[in-house]
C-alpha cells in the first residue's frame, strides 16, 4: 500500500462484544467528523461484523470488507452495506480473490454475477 501511496491507518484492535467501545475506538482512530468517504475497514472475523455494520449506520460512506461468511454477511452484501466477504477456506481466501481483484482493477470491469457460486466470494 505504501508503494502505491495509499494511506493506511494500521491495525486497530477492538472488542467483539461491546458496540459502544468498538465505536469509540474506531472513531478515535479515524475521527468522528465527516462522512468517512474513502475510509475502509477490513474485519478479520465474523464476531466484529455486527458492530461494524452498526458503525456504518452512523458513517454511511464507510466501506467494510471481511474474511468470513455467514447469513449476516450475505444479507449485508445484498443490501450493499458490506463490500465483500471471503470464505475462510485457505484456497478460496488465499488464492482465488487475488486474480479476481487484479482482473477487476486492471480491466475496470466487473463480473455480471458477483457471486462465484462454489465459494460465494463477492
Amino acid at each position: 500500500m505504501e508503494d502505491l501511496n495509499i494511506p493506511h491507518g494500521g491495525q486497530i484492535f477492538v472488542p467483539d462484544d461491546n458496540l459502544v467501545l468498538f465505536t469509540r475506538i474506531v472513531e478515535e482512530e479515524i475521527g468522528q467528523d465527516g462522512d468517512w468517504s474513502g475510509i475502509a475497514v477490513l474485519i478479520a472475523g465474523a464476531s466484529a461484523v455486527p458492530d461494524a455494520l452498526e458503525l456504518k449506520k452512523q458513517h454511511s460512506r464507510l466501506d467494510i470488507g471481511t474474511f468470513d461468511t455467514g447469513t449476516l454477511q450475505y444479507e449485508a452484501l445484498e443490501t450493499g452495506d458490506l463490500l465483500f466477504a471471503i470464505d475462510q477456506q485457505p484456497y478460496l481466501q488465499g488464492y482465488l480473490p487475488v486474480p479476481i481483484l487484479v482482473h477487476s482493477y486492471v480491466t475496470q470491469q466487473q463480473f455480471l454475477n458477483h457471486a462465484i457460486e462454489a465459494s460465494l466470494i463477492y
